[in-house]
């Protein structure tokens, strides 16, 4: 089977599982970068090598202004070929995933969050309220999460200390996974802190009906 007829059992069996957003930024991925380079190639006859070719062609790529695509980019694309050969070994036997066997490209989370502390949130607040406009776009931003990243990680930093779940956080914002919501684990520490300190004060106040032999 070609590489571009087997994408097209991956979208009949993927695309429903998947948000429709979501899909269409990796159908978008694929058709761009993937299928005119494996198109027309025999899944089988795929090999580490091609995918090797195809990578180093990546790499070398410059923009009209002489810049290469971004380590996360680099990273996105290869774990979408990735996943359609992990598809293709774990539903219709292909024997093995080249593209995992060249291994990948690109950096994770390349780039460091940026988000602001609730107060410098209201710092901030304060001195926009003389501008209705810009004040009311961006209440709605932070108060409500809207896409804008940088504003987006600041409204996830306040559900955390607001004391929210990782599971209700990622329902919220619409993350794919909860390993995404994870990656604010550096916010975590402190509300075990507190939690911890909670218990402890709960205990202290002797609210807990412990037996005394236990």
């Amino acid at each position: 089977m070609l590489f571009k007829d087997f994408y097209k059992l991956y979208e009949q069996d993927m695309k429903a599982r998947l948000k429709q957003n979501t899909w269409e930024h990796k159908a978008c991925v694929i058709k761009s970068k993937i299928l005119p380079y494996f198109g027309e190639k025999s899944m089988k006859d795929i090999q580490a090598r091609d995918v090797l070719t195809w990578q180093n062609e990546l790499l070398r790529h410059r923009d009209k202004n002489g810049k290469p695509y971004s380590e996360t980019y680099l990273k996105n694309l290869h774990n979408q070929l990735s996943c359609i050969f992990n598809h293709a070994v774990r539903y219709y036997d292909l024997s093995t995933n080249p593209a995992a066997k060249a291994g990948s490209i690109g950096v994770k989370n390349a780039k460091e969050m940026n988000f602001w502390t609730k107060d410098e949130y209201m710092q901030f607040s304060e001195v926009m309220m003389d501008k209705p406009i810009s004040f009311y776009a961006f209440e709605m931003l932070y108060w409500c999460g809207i896409r804008i990243h940088d504003l987006r990680h600041s409204h996830v930093s306040l559900l955390i200390e607001l004391g929210f779940s990782a599971v209700a956080i990622a329902d919220r914002v619409g993350h794919e996974s909860i390993e995404i919501t994870y990656r604010y684990a550096h916010l975590f520490p402190s509300k075990q802190a507190e939690m911890a300190n909670r218990l402890g004060e709960l205990k202290k106040g002797g609210d807990f009906n412990v037996s005394k032999e236990s």
